[in-house]
């Protein structure tokens, strides 16, 4: 994510406005979840379930589980 950090990887629609997520953004908030579920010290392979809207924050969270082991 840091080599296209410009560049967009979320486009989001709706009520007549327009969100642009850069990958650059969705690296961080990859980091910032990372860093808290480390804090949590869960067990390498914990099952971790997310239930909520999809957004870009869901997303990264996602990402985050993925590389924490979970």
């Amino acid at each position: 994510m840091a080599r296209p950090a410009g560049r967009a990887a979320f486009i989001l629609h709706g009520d007549g406005s327009e969100r642009v997520v850069s990958f650059g953004e969705l690296g961080a908030l990859v980091d910032r979840f990372t860093a808290g579920l480390n804090a949590l010290n869960l067990p390498l392979g914990a099952r971790v379930m997310l239930l909520a809207r999809p957004n870009p924050e869901i997303y990264a969270l996602a990402l985050a589980v993925l590389r924490a082991g979970h």
